[in-house]
């Protein structure tokens, strides 16, 4: 991020004096070898989210991949995952870090790359993703029908793919994950599946330490201007605390949200989701399976956060800058043709000179954070789900935990 852009527009980092000169430490190699295999194993302890998604080969292909690939080991399924910036780069280092590597990140799960965006229509590319259950977290979006994607697939990790076989411990659910397969129809004693299945599914259950249920922002989340078209907005607003996603695996993270976002916390716009859904439709299945999702010691946590555009993909510090400036020009009236058309259609007031903003001390604004907040799973009870078009949830009472993008400079 340039000097030369507004302080309100950068990103906000943990290191907020951060130098970008390249710092080189050149006794590294003359450490004892113990003390240097510590060292690239702290620098691996992040945690990194993975989007899988696992397919039938058996079905139709889905029309967001260009080209189905064929299996090679006579799998019924195949998973497919975005690939950028998807292997730790302590594997490019040298043979030292790359052992570290390879003994940190132990599970080997074989899969197809997607590089680009779906709209790319770029071929996916064979390869395995590098994984640590105990730090990584997977979303698993599993096609129908499960008994061809899920089941085999945890069979495959816990027995095959984790020389351990500990196991997934952490997992991750967006809105139609557990609800765009047959699994919400099945339950233990009907559930056409070998016994060795049905048993895989219910220790990898009991076996999770973390489950969150991510849900997010509406189209006007972050702003909104008042206007007197379809919608009738009765008020002007622009909510600079919600984290923005972004595409980026890896993540920091802090118990507190450091920045100063008291006031915002209290009216945090959160139409557009059915926030408790997920978790209600996972307390459903458990049930089916004889489990209990209360009674299982997992740590259950709600995320919230803004997800921009698929066509505005945050893949760095760059496009981060440029996803800003375009929110910035919105605010401030600096339309493109669609923008003003929409403008006149909602006779929306520009944001930035509404009475309630036009004084606004831009040194002072709560920087942008690319990430998401992390609340207890009970903020839940604090949001609104019903009302008017404008839903507004006070959740001051949670103040989050903090997952920041580790956004590389470029990208």
């Amino acid at each position: 991020m340039t000097s030369s852009t507004p302080l309100h527009l950068q990103p906000f980092t943990l290191l907020q004096n951060r130098s970008t000169e390249t710092k080189s430490f050149y006794l590294f190699p003359q450490l004892p070898r113990e003390l240097r295999n510590k060292i690239w194993h702290h620098s691996m302890q992040r945690s990194r989210i993975f989007h899988m998604s696992l397919h039938d080969l058996d079905k139709t292909p889905p029309k967001d991949i260009p080209d189905i690939p064929t299996s090679t080991d006579n799998q019924r399924f195949f998973a497919v995952t975005e690939g950028q910036q998807s292997m730790s780069k302590l594997f490019r280092v040298n043979q030292e870090a790359r052992v570290a590597a390879l003994f940190f990140y132990r599970v080997r799960i074989p899969c197809w790359f997607r590089i680009g965006s779906v709209d790319d229509k770029l071929p996916l590319k064979p390869g395995q993703l590098y994984f640590n259950p105990e730090h990584d977290f997977l979303r698993l979006t599993a096609k129908w029908s499960v008994k061809h994607t899920l089941f085999p697939f945890l069979y495959l990790f816990n027995t095959v793919y984790d020389p351990s076989h500990t196991g997934l411990r952490n997992l991750i659910f967006y809105g139609n994950d557990l609800s765009g397969n047959d699994l919400q129809l099945m339950d233990c004693s009907t559930a056409d599946l070998d016994a060795h299945l049905k048993e895989v599914f219910t220790d990898t259950i009991k076996n999770l330490h973390q489950v969150f249920f991510f849900t997010n922002g509406c189209l006007h989340s972050r702003q909104f201007a008042q206007g007197g078209g379809q919608f009738l907005l009765a008020i002007t607003q622009y909510n600079r605390s919600i984290p923005i996603e972004t595409r980026v695996p890896s993540f920091d993270s802090v118990p507190r949200d450091p920045r100063a976002i008291g006031e915002d916390l209290k009216d945090v716009m959160t139409h557009g989701d059915d926030h408790r859904r997920p978790f209600r439709l996972w307390t459903n299945i458990l049930g089916k399976w004889g489990l209990s999702a209360t009674s299982l010691g997992i740590e259950y946590k709600w995320s919230f956060g803004f997800k921009p555009d698929d066509r505005l993909r945050i893949l760095g510090r760059e496009t981060a800058r440029r996803f800003m400036q375009k929110e910035d020009n919105y605010w401030n009236g600096t339309l493109d043709a669609e923008q003003e058309r929409v403008y006149a259609e909602q006779k929306l007031e520009v944001g930035a000179q509404s009475e309630k903003y036009k004084g606004e001390d831009l040194e002072r604004a709560v920087r942008p954070a690319f990430g998401f907040w992390l609340f207890p799973i009970e903020a839940l009870d604090s949001v609104d789900d019903e009302g008017q078009y404008t839903r507004y949830s006070d959740l001051s009472k949670y103040w989050p935990e903090l997952w920041l993008s580790s956004l590389p400079e470029s990208g």
